[in-house]
């Protein structure tokens, strides 16, 4: 068995998820029937335990996001065990969504010993006017289970929040072009999507 333990400081890094692969795990009603063992056995069991520590200039790129990261990580890998975290990132900047700029006010990945590709999410996204309307977006739950919501200040119903998110007006201003549009972004919010 491979015995991993330390830590990993990056005090800064350029992060490009455009640039990264993607992959996508298969669902789990998917059953491999007579793998093919690789050559030259099984792999060597890994037991590992590792820090990564971002520092204050990691930013994270791509996809409407322009941001920072920070805080610490805590991963642990067994063979044979998913992947999983323990602690917080903090993610701060801005995100650009249906052409419109939105400010994070408050961003939080966090994992409690739990698989890494899921942490829980606590992420605010707003944008603000001239005449003290504030709007924008909360986003709760898990990456893999994302809930969002849409708010206001002043209060103001869900699609009227929206198309100031979106259009940056009131909705009775709207065209018929962009109430299609909205309707886009509501469906896109509705399944928890990509919008963030």
């Amino acid at each position: 068995r491979l015995h991993v333990r330390g830590r990993v400081d990056v005090p800064s890094a350029r992060l490009d998820l455009e640039q990264l692969d993607s992959t996508t795990s298969p669902s789990r009603d998917v059953v491999v029937v007579d793998p093919v063992e690789p050559a030259g056995g099984p792999p060597l069991p890994i037991d590992a335990l590792v820090t990564i520590a971002l520092g204050d200039r990691v930013e994270l790129i791509g996809f409407g996001l322009e941001g920072r990261l920070a805080g610490q990580l805590r991963v642990r890998e067994v063979t044979g065990r998913a992947t999983t975290g323990t602690g917080a990132l903090d993610v701060s900047g801005a995100y650009t969504a249906y052409g419109q700029d939105l400010t994070l006010q408050r961003g939080r990945l966090a994992w409690a010993s739990s698989p890494i590709d899921n942490p829980s999410l606590d992420l605010i996204a707003q944008r603000s006017f001239d005449n003290n309307i504030t709007v924008g977006i909360r986003v709760r739950g898990t990456a893999l289970q994302p809930t969002t919501e849409v708010f206001s200040e002043p209060a103001m119903d869900n699609t009227e929040a929206l198309s100031w998110l979106v259009l940056g007006r009131p909705l009775r201003t709207a065209s018929s072009e962009e109430g299609q549009q909205l309707g886009a972004a509501a469906l896109a919010l509705g399944a928890g999507g990509n919008y963030l």
